[in-house]
Formats: structure tokens, C-alpha cells, sequence
């Protein structure tokens, strides 16, 4: 190998190893929902996870309303930290949310706000906007056939001797 060869090698080693190293101080930001089909009216959880350095950013964390288009907020938990060898290294908060509107929506995405101790220049990071699939009932996936019912009388009740 010439001299330019192993220079373009290091070269790369170089800004391989310092892009990792850039992009691994990043503040990341994880959105998990545990259903992504509900009944009307049925519950399920969103979780929202931030893994950042503590010692790096300060954080504007999430704030999510009662009520969202199509949305309900039920409960939400109080805000966890993450400490990894004595120092901040994440937050996460989860929330409960049910729907009482049947069609297929987007629970929106909200900013998170990471502010740099040492730098002016301010992140703003978005969880995931989650499809959500609302329906009035369950379909029946067994395709077996059924009777038809037989038609029953009803019995007639006469209050007046409730009265009297």
C-alpha cells in the first residue's frame, strides 16, 4: 500500500470513530404504546422514554392535555429518572389515554426541549405520532355459522297493581 492509501484508511477510521462519538452524545427520545387497536372506550398506555446526559442539557419535558382531538387523557404517571452511575442519563413518563370516537387516528407527537449547558443552540426532539384504530366491537374470526334465534314472548306487565 502507498502512503495515500493508508492516509484515506486513517482518515476514515478517524471520522468513523468521532461521528460516533458525536452522535452518541445526542439526546434520544423513544415513544412505545402497548395496543395499537382499542374498543370504544378501552384504555391503553403510551410510554415515553428520553436518554440524554444530564451533565449536558437541560429538559423541557412533554406536557400533554386532558383532552386531545379524539383522545382522552385517563392517568398519567409521575415523571421517572434514569441514573446511571450517580448522574441523570433519561427521564420516562407513561400515560394512560382511551378514545371514545371509533375510526383510525393519530395520537400526536410533542416536543421535548433540550437545552445545552455549554451552547446556545437548543433540540427539539418529537416522540412518534402512534396510529390508533378504534372500533365499536370485536370481529368474530371463528367464520363458523350460527342458528337463528328462536323468537321468544315477551311477558306484558301491568303496574297498575303496583299502585294500588
Amino acid at each position: 500500500m502507498d502512503n495515500r492509501k493508508k492516509r484515506r484508511i486513517l482518515l476514515t477510521v478517524v471520522i468513523s470513530c468521532l461521528a460516533f462519538l458525536l452522535s452518541a452524545a445526542q439526546p434520544v427520545v423513544k415513544t412505545i404504546v402497548d395496543k395499537d387497536e382499542i374498543l370504544i372506550g378501552q384504555q391503553f398506555t403510551v410510554k415515553v422514554q428520553a436518554d440524554f446526559s444530564g451533565d449536558d442539557y437541560y429538559i423541557k419535558w412533554i406536557s400533554i392535555p386532558d383532552s386531545i382531538q379524539h383522545f382522552e387523557l385517563v392517568e398519567k404517571s409521575k415523571i421517572d429518572s434514569v441514573f446511571t452511575h450517580q448522574k441523570l442519563s433519561g427521564l420516562s413518563q407513561t400515560f394512560a389515554l382511551t378514545s371514545f370516537d371509533s375510526g383510525k387516528w393519530i395520537f400526536p407527537s410533542f416536543n421535548i426541549n433540550f437545552s445545552p449547558v455549554k451552547d446556545d443552540t437548543t433540540l427539539n426532539i418529537f416522540t412518534d405520532s402512534l396510529p390508533i384504530m378504534v372500533s365499536y366491537s370485536v370481529a368474530d374470526t371463528t367464520s363458523t355459522l350460527k342458528d337463528i334465534k328462536v323468537i321468544r314472548e315477551v311477558e306484558v306487565f301491568n303496574p297498575l297493581w303496583y299502585w294500588v
